[in-house]
């Protein structure tokens, strides 16, 4: 993940995000049912959840009773800086990661 633990993932969108969104989804490429899935914020629920799903299968890696798959999240501990989305520096990338560790 990008973002440390402990941040907000539901922000509210912002008015470029919401004109660009409207362009490519509904106008270029004439998606309405992605364009308010996007504009309902239904993808960033779902991620949430996804968030909440991993914490809670990676706190039972020690956990021999517990069903299934046993999952490693790798998370930037609370209060560090976030890496953006469109990142592409290698070093920024592997920092992120080291200390998600």
């Amino acid at each position: 993940r990008t973002r440390p633990d402990g941040a907000n993932m539901l922000k509210k969108q912002g008015k470029v995000e919401r004109l660009i969104m409207r362009k490519f989804f509904l106008k270029k490429l004439k998606l309405r049912r992605v364009y308010e899935w996007v504009k309902g914020q239904r993808h960033k629920r779902v991620y949430a959840e996804d968030i909440l799903y991993l914490n809670e299968r990676s706190a039972a890696v020690g956990d021999a009773d517990a069903p299934g798959t046993h999952i490693a999240t790798v998370a930037l501990p609370p209060g560090s800086p976030e890496i953006g989305r469109s990142e592409t520096r290698r070093e920024e990338i592997f920092d992120g990661v080291r200390r998600g560790f």
